[in-house]
């Protein structure tokens, strides 16, 4: 077997191709815009600033828009959303589109005014996590919830950065690529500031894997360039995989501690 260098680290990744879905209803307050998304899959766990600060990972917010249930006040689990920089449209819908946050998957595309189609509209789930696993008690274990959920110190400015699916398991079981993308990322890293150091959890010789597996953690020097590398890096391709970026604790990355709980 032949493993070659990944050519190309963090090109930005762009699909002209795309296109927007008609079945998305835009609220009376939210009109159709060229550069305006509709984001879908939200968790109903969520709430308004966790959305916003995830949106806003991708460049500042020119508008912003919560579905609130008006009773409760409960996210009807999507947004509409408009950025400053048109040029963060792309970078948005191709980094948070189909994103994984615990049971559900995001679906982000451009704002349509079109009527929605809705299927199953009269089962709806009845627990806060927004899912109908939430009916099963093994969702409630405290490890399972560190698994599934993007805590709010996730958007905590910090000197370390956590890059998500820059790296699947089957690269960390070959050593020669493990290596490699260990090398890519310091490299790439290190065009941003001072990189103290850089984990890569993999799993252990059992080929058992703990959830800490598939994250990449960079800690820098400094805490402004630990906030230009996540702003550069986040949206950015590697091995055609679309990555993210967000903030991790410093103290629990010093511990060791690779799964946040909050």
């Amino acid at each position: 077997m032949k493993v070659q260098r990944a050519a190309g680290f963090f090109e930005k990744f762009y699909d002209p191709e795309y296109q927007a879905s008609k079945d998305i209803k835009v609220t009376e307050d939210t009109q159709e815009g060229e550069f305006k998304l509709y984001m879908g899959g939200i968790p109903n766990s969520m709430n308004e600033e966790e959305v916003r600060k995830l949106c806003e990972s991708f460049g500042m917010l020119k508008y912003f828009n919560l579905g609130k249930d008006h009773a409760t006040g409960q996210t009807k689990g999507f947004c509409f959303f408009e950025y400053q920089d048109s040029r963060a449209f792309e970078k948005a819908l191709k980094g948070l589109n189909g994103l994984e946050i615990g049971d559900r998957k995001l679906r982000v595309q451009k704002a349509t005014a079109q009527e929605p189609r809705v299927k199953n509209k009269d089962r709806e789930p009845s627990n806060a996590t927004g899912s109908f696993l939430g009916s099963f008690p093994n969702i409630l274990d405290e490890y399972v919830q560190a698994m599934i959920t993007i805590p709010i110190s996730a958007f905590t400015p910090s000197s370390v950065i956590q890059l998500l699916n820059l790296v699947s398991v089957q690269d960390l079981m070959d050593e020669q690529v493990y290596t490699e993308v260990l090398k890519d990322v310091t490299d790439e890293c290190s065009k941003y500031g001072l990189v103290d150091k850089v984990e890569i959890p993999r799993p252990d010789d059992r080929g058992f894997c703990c959830p800490a597996v598939g994250k990449v953690f960079v800690k820098y020097h400094y805490l402004t360039e630990a906030k230009i590398a996540r702003y550069k890096l986040n949206g950015r391709s590697y091995r055609k995989r679309t990555v993210i970026a967000s903030f991790y604790s410093e103290e629990r990355f010093l511990a060791k501690d690779y799964l946040l709980k909050g």
